[in-house]
């Protein structure tokens, strides 16, 4: 017969115990966890089996470089940017001060890197002076959203995975008069503005802003 003395009972409910609360919690946190990703994936916003980014659709990676220049040296830096392009995987390369005018054709060669294309805005009075070009994978999804535009600037559209991000890149000379600047950033707050209005889910600005002033 089974002893009923304090210490039996201590000890052999004791022993139960230690075994039964951890398979309590076990099964409540199991079931918390399944409750949690049921609610995940009914938001349908959630990749159900992501696994490693191997499409390159899963990350944007980019570079801005102010070039002072792509002529340099008959376009040295071309060879250049490619090899770096190449080297990390880059899917944008954002230019400014790219000094470009019409006496240098769109379709332009020495402008030309294997496997991406390029989108090209000179500086508005047509001088080899700021401009911005922005070159991007051929395989990336993306659009140009010309109505989002302003002097020296390229605004893209991109869509990665149900997301959308619109990626600008933007010259501002230094040399601009303060009405200039005024519409500057009246351009800029249209730009942020229609983004968020859109549901963008980001919303990626880079470029030279030669901030050195005090109005900003």
């Amino acid at each position: 017969p089974m002893s009923l003395d304090k210490n039996s009972l201590r000890a052999k409910f004791g022993v139960i115990s230690i075994g039964y609360i951890p398979l309590i919690l076990n099964m409540t946190l199991s079931l918390v966890t399944g409750l949690l990703t049921c609610t995940l994936l009914q938001s349908g916003d959630v990749e159900t089996n992501p696994g490693p980014s191997t499409d390159g659709t899963s990350l944007l990676s980019f570079i801005h470089w102010n070039l002072n220049s792509i002529l340099t040296d008959s376009f040295i830096r071309v060879p250049l940017l490619h090899n770096y392009l190449s080297l990390h995987h880059i899917d944008i390369a954002a230019i400014t001060e790219s000094h470009l005018d019409s006496t240098v054709p769109l379709d332009d060669t020495s402008l030309c890197i294997s496997g991406y294309s390029m989108y090209r805005h000179d500086n508005s009075n047509d001088c080899k002076k700021g401009g911005v070009l922005l070159y991007y994978k051929d395989s990336l999804p993306i659009r140009r959203r010309i109505d989002l535009e302003f002097s020296e600037s390229i605004v893209c559209e991109i869509t990665l995975r149900r997301k959308t991000i619109i990626f600008a890149v933007v010259y501002r000379s230094p040399s601009q008069s303060n009405a200039e600047f005024q519409m500057f950033l009246n351009s800029i707050e249209t730009l942020v503005s229609t983004a968020i209005l859109n549901s963008s889910k980001m919303l990626i600005l880079t470029g030279d802003f030669n901030a050195r002033c005090d109005s900003w």
